[in-house]
């Protein structure tokens, strides 16, 4: 679509001997388009036909009655879930847009966030994460206290159980502590 500007603009050049292929190259629209719009002899507004399938209006009711169960937002990866046992073939996206004008409407109570206490000295709480992929990575060991949320971060280019262990000693001497239990997080087999 093009607006009446450039409709005008289509049709001044031409007249100045433009070829359609220059046009499209200046104006950067395509030539199909040019070509299309000389053919016509005034500017006419184009729309565009809106008649995509509402993939989840099958799914609509069964959604609606599931999320009024309960008086909190169920998560939009549990309905995806649910909703793709019986047939849904469409997108996250689209589940979400909708469910997010949904729980507009509904007077929903807002999650509670329930904090996991822990005495002092009883976890601590292990996780990797990757600060730069490639040849040479760099990863970092991330411990933090249960009781108190204090971090100790290290970095290293490795995860081995040979660096894992010298961590969790360099942890230890950060911290002058030992916890009763370590909570590892994201250490899949290299735990």
């Amino acid at each position: 679509m093009i607006s009446r500007g450039e409709y005008i603009v289509i049709h001044e050049l031409y007249a100045k001997g433009y070829s359609i292929r220059k046009i499209s190259r200046t104006l950067k629209i395509d030539r199909k388009t040019i070509t299309r719009r000389l053919r016509e002899a005034s500017y006419k507004v184009q729309t565009r036909a809106t008649t995509k399938k509402d993939i989840l209006a099958p799914y609509k009711s069964y959604i609606l009655e599931f999320i009024k169960k309960s008086n909190y937002r169920i998560p939009y990866p549990v309905i995806l879930e649910d909703i793709k046992t019986h047939g849904y073939k469409g997108s996250r996206a689209t589940l979400q847009h909708f469910l997010t004008s949904e729980y507009k409407k509904l007077n929903l109570v807002n999650d509670p966030v329930i904090r996991f206490e822990t005495a002092p000295g009883e976890q601590m709480q292990v996780d990797w994460t990757t600060i730069r992929y490639g040849r040479d990575p760099i990863y970092a060991f991330v411990a933090t206290l249960g009781y108190s949320r204090y971090s100790f971060v290290y970095f290293v280019n490795n995860m081995e159980a040979d660096t894992l262990i010298q961590c969790h000693e360099r942890a230890f001497l950060y911290f002058n502590e030992v916890t009763k239990t370590i909570l590892y997080d994201n250490c899949s087999a290299r735990c």
